[in-house]
């Protein structure tokens, strides 16, 4: 029998970007359901907590919206509770009081009848720009709770899953047509973002992460072009990555280009806000890929995870001391 939990530890932390990979999400349930061993095996310490982008009670109302239904006065509207808020032991209280079942061991995005509460995990480490929302989770949740209250539903009578199958659907549109087009339309509108700049010389960073690698720049090495997102179009983007990565890609983001040697760098501002990062550290980890290429073995093509990780330490290490530290990578 299928309970609201199971649903949600079902599909805990897998949101796909585009509404075609539903399928393939439902078919692949073995996958799914060890997804939530996979986050309980992480490292206990919480990341950041993300910011919502939009506020909840438009979410209330696209997803009202969409499954064609008015908001009445007279039914209560959850409380939407988040983990870096209320914590998990709170949680863990609510859940058993709920089903009466033994909780699980982290906060999941979850709605509670009975308690008439939503909870949702915000650490900043289960959400991707470009493929993974907070916003959208709320949305999800806000779709069973329609379900409940104003049709009826019961997920416990529900053995196809259509109400989950409902939800993630509903909740890709919003994701397709809210986050990723970015539509004003008076839906949920959202006040332009500050771009985001370097606080840092690029030419520092560059050194300085060239200086951690143990490479020494060299005079007749051409140095990346750096392409702003806001000043790059989407074909441009393209013709930068195009037989480096399969598939096309929807959205600019962060990149080192071999073939041209050109860096794209998101310079939205509410990025780097909702990750509590910094679009220097960002330039830091395109420049390994850069070092990587030009003063290593690395050619087209040929970066693996081992290349990738090394791009992360990098910048870690980078945000650490020069983020979070009042570092200067130009000494």
């Amino acid at each position: 029998m299928k309970t609201p939990l199971a649903a949600a530890l079902l599909l805990l932390g897998l949101q796909p970007a585009l509404a075609g990979d539903f399928d393939a999400l439902v078919a692949a349930s073995s996958e799914l359901k060890s997804s939530l061993s996979a986050f309980q095996a992480r490292s206990p310490k919480a990341s950041p907590p993300v910011r919502l982008q939009y506020e909840e009670q438009c979410m209330l109302r696209v997803a009202a919206d969409y499954m064609g239904l008015r908001l009445r006065p007279d039914i209560r509207v959850p409380t939407v509770r988040y983990a870096s808020e209320y914590g998990l032991e709170a949680f863990q209280r609510a859940v058993k009081d709920e089903y009466g079942a033994e909780p699980p061991s982290a906060v999941i995005n979850l709605y509670l009848p009975k308690a008439e509460e939503i909870w949702i995990n915000d650490e900043s480490r289960l959400y991707t720009p470009g493929k993974r929302y907070m916003d959208a989770s709320v949305l999800h949740e806000y779709v069973h709770f329609l379900q409940y209250q104003y049709r009826g539903d019961r997920m416990e009578n529900d053995p196809s899953d259509s109400l989950e199958s409902e939800a993630v659907k509903l909740q890709f549109r919003f994701i397709d047509e809210q986050i990723h087009s970015g539509s004003q339309g008076g839906v949920c509108p959202v006040p332009p973002a500050p771009l985001a700049r370097p606080k840092h010389p690029q030419a520092c960073i560059l050194k300085a992460v060239a200086g951690y690698m143990g490479k020494e720049l060299r005079p007749g090495v051409p140095l990346p072009e750096v392409r702003l997102a806001s000043e790059t179009t989407l074909a441009e983007f393209h013709d930068s990555v195009e037989g480096q990565w399969e598939g096309a890609q929807r959205h600019i983001t962060n990149v080192y280009s071999v073939r041209r040697n050109r860096i794209h760098l998101l310079d939205e501002g509410l990025y780097y806000q909702r990750l509590n990062r910094a679009i220097d550290d960002s330039l830091a980890h395109e420049y390994v890929h850069y070092v990587q290429h030009r003063y290593g073995a690395y050619g087209e093509g040929q970066f693996d995870d081992s290349a990738e990780m090394q791009a992360i330490d990098v910048q870690t290490w980078f945000r650490d001391e020069f983020i979070r530290k009042p570092g200067d990578p130009c000494r």
